[in-house]
Order: structure tokens, then sequence, then C-alpha cells
């Protein structure tokens, strides 16, 4: 329930006037870390036998990210990975190999990548799933900035909470 709270604030909050629109594939708050994962809808290109290749960014805070380009097979819930680069924050980078098609779980991140990424353009997620920005990134940027404040408010009613009487 939290989550769906989440989304449209996320959303709002990082919406510039005049910009390209990415959207929000997964929001977890509850996690080691929170996160928010990103696909790139200019990046949607048709790959052989009904496959899709899609840039995805998996954010942050505190400015690290994971971005990958992945071809997703629409037929069967696998993709691979054609590349993964780790961003850690500081400014470095680790990019890593080409990896072999796994499967994909419904209900995982890698499931709702696929399933969205799949049914672009024909359909395309909710208003609330939108987020503005003026390239990948300033998306990546703003969202782990974001990220950053949402969680830190998370961890302050968490406190509050844990301080009540009666707890």
């Amino acid at each position: 329930m939290r989550k769906l709270f989440l989304l449209p604030l996320l959303a709002m909050l990082c919406s510039p006037a005049l910009a390209t629109d990415f959207y929000i594939v997964d929001l977890d708050m509850d996690g080691p870390a929170a996160t928010v994962t990103l696909m790139d809808p200019a990046s949607v290109k048709p790959g052989d036998a009904g496959h899709k290749l899609v840039t995805f960014a998996r954010v942050y805070e505190y400015q690290a990210w994971l971005e990958r380009r992945v071809e997703l097979d629409c037929s069967a819930p696998r993709w691979r990975e054609l590349t993964r680069i780790t961003h850690d924050g500081g400014g470095a980078s680790t990019p890593s190999a080409v990896g072999d098609w796994v499967d994909l779980d419904p209900g995982t991140v890698g499931g709702a990548m696929r399933d969205t990424a799949c049914a672009f353009p024909q359909t395309l997620p909710s208003a609330d799933s939108l987020f503005k920005a003026d390239n990948l990134d300033d998306a990546i940027r703003r969202a782990s900035a974001t990220l950053a404040v949402m969680a830190e408010e998370q961890e302050d009613e968490e406190d509050k909470a844990a301080e009540a009487p009666g707890k």
C-alpha cells in the first residue's frame, strides 16, 4: 500500500517542466537500500524473433546506480544482459561481461522490467509511473537524491513509531 502512495510522490517531486518521460518500473523502500528502477523508453528497440532491446537503471540513494542494456524475450519470461555498468556514486564505474539467457520469475523486478518493455509502446505505464527528466543521467541523479530524502523521512517515521507510548 505504501508503494502505491510513493510512486506519485516520487514522480511529482522529480518532474521538471520540459522533459522526457522515463518509466518507474519498481520502487523498493523496504529493502536494505531504497531503490527505484527506471526504464528509458527512448532506448526500446525491436530485436530478432520478437525480442526487445532496452536500457534500465536501478537507482540507489547517494548517486549509485546499476545500468543495464538487456535483450528481452517477449514470448518467454527470460532475458540476457548485453551490458551492465555499476556506478559507485563517486564517479567510478565498472562494466561487466555479457551474460547468458536467464529465466525471469513473475513478481520480480526482472519480470516487471520484461512486462513493461514488451508491452511498450502498445501499452504505456500509468501516469503515476511517469518520471520526467532531461536525460537518463539527469533522471538517475534526481531519482537518487529523492530516494535519499524519502528514505530519511521513512526512517524518521519508524523512529517516531518506535518511541510512541505503548510500544
